[in-house]
């Protein structure tokens, strides 16, 4: 007979899992999917474009969640500030110095 698993789960806001006891090996055809809510439909985007030089750009993107986010400069060139995202609907950019360009979100 099989090594019993105890298992712990909590529920909303955060879905965790947890392991009481585990066992002392995972058996090959075990395994255990953890669902979460649905996020927004697929392929929702939104650009924003920062025409006035900021140091700290503000981008409203209301997509209802925490996107991926690639920034470029004006001239197109990829790059890396500090990308902070406030909640599901809201990002913070913040460069070394005042800059334009464009956030991407996906």
């Amino acid at each position: 007979m099989p090594e019993r698993l105890d298992l712990e789960i909590q529920l909303p806001p955060m879905l965790s899992l947890r392991l009481l006891k585990p066992p002392a090996t995972l058996h090959a055809d075990m395994a255990s999917v953890i669902v979460g809510k649905p996020g927004p439909p697929g392929g929702m985007t939104y650009t924003h474009t920062q025409a006035i030089a900021a140091a700290v750009w503000t981008v409203a993107h209301n997509l209802g969640r925490r996107p991926s986010v690639a920034v470029t400069d004006h001239l197109g060139n990829q790059i890396w500030p500090d990308v902070r995202w406030v909640d599901d609907n809201l990002v913070q950019v913040t460069h070394g110095t005042p800059l334009t360009g464009f956030a991407y979100c996906n």
